[in-house]
């Protein structure tokens, strides 16, 4: 019997299949919560939400509110419950224009398709957002980040995590501590690159006008732009080496610094690093 009862309690428990569906009206705003797993958001042309998927643990999927703001949150069944406990694998699609807010713990969450605003924050998952919304904005704490391209504005923040942008273009904020951070695309109109000691590579084209700032600690620093980018460049370094295409290197001192005009101006571009090495490279 003892060892009957001891079978039943060890034995995993099942995952509860879910299969939802929603109306939303224009423009609804739609927020999801998420503990672990994998979260998959896809935008689609037509007015309903449709959510698959399984919940696994002593876990459910609740939904509430609907029409212009809805929201559905993994939770634990009973009010004790432990969150470790209660994973989800879900696909979720949604109008293309609605607002999204996801909320997660240590689950990857994937979007694509959507036009409107996106915001993610999550601990340690992996991130990946493709392109076409018009605002997005994603933090994390060690989770890789990754964006497909943005044409409106991107805000990016990690502690740890990689960060890996390609296709955007417009105004460009991102941040680190550890992680690298790695963006391609452009024409940009303003940038703004920091990280303490990972390293910082932007690359594409600039606006007449742009603003681009980028400082970091102790990490290497590539400005990869075209030659003939008119602007003024100020490079700036206590110890590390200041390199730019048709200047003098600055290496061999302390308090190092390169201010030069390409052109008749036009883009103001300030990149300072204490120890990191700074490069305004051929694109």
């Amino acid at each position: 019997m003892s060892l009957v009862l001891l079978s039943l309690l060890s034995a995993p428990t099942r995952a509860a299949a879910v299969d939802e569906r929603r109306e939303l009206s224009p423009g609804a705003e739609v927020a999801i919560e998420t503990i672990c797993g994998a979260l998959s958001v896809t935008g689609v042309d037509r007015s309903e939400v449709l959510v698959r998927g399984e919940v696994e643990g002593d876990g459910e999927l609740v939904i509430s509110g609907g029409g212009g703001s809805l929201r559905m949150a993994i939770k634990p069944k009973q009010p004790d419950g432990r969150n470790r406990d209660v994973c989800a694998t879900l696909q979720v699609e949604l109008p293309r224009g609605v607002r999204l807010d996801v909320d997660g713990v240590s689950s990857s969450v994937a979007i694509s398709g959507l036009r409107s605003r996106i915001s993610v924050e999550t601990v340690s998952g992996k991130v990946q957002v493709g392109a076409g919304a018009e605002l997005i904005a994603i933090s994390s704490v060690s989770g890789d980040l990754e964006v497909g391209g943005s044409s409106g504005e991107l805000e990016v923040e990690t502690v740890s995590g990689r960060v890996a942008v390609q296709g955007v273009k417009g105004r460009l904020s991102a941040a680190s501590v550890s992680g690298d951070l790695d963006v391609s695309g452009g024409p940009y109109s303003r940038a703004e690159l920091s990280t303490v000691s990972g390293d910082i590579e932007l690359k594409g084209a600039l606006d007449a006008e742009a603003r681009v700032t980028i400082s970091s600690h102790s990490g290497d620093v590539a400005l990869r732009v075209p030659d003939d980018t008119p602007g003024r460049y100020v490079l700036e370094s206590f110890s590390g080496d200041l390199e730019a295409a048709g200047q003098p290197s600055a290496e061999g001192m302390v308090d190092r610094r390169l201010d030069f005009t390409r052109g008749d101006g036009g883009a103001d571009v300030s990149i300072g690093t204490f120890s990191g090495d700074v490069c305004v490279c051929s694109l």
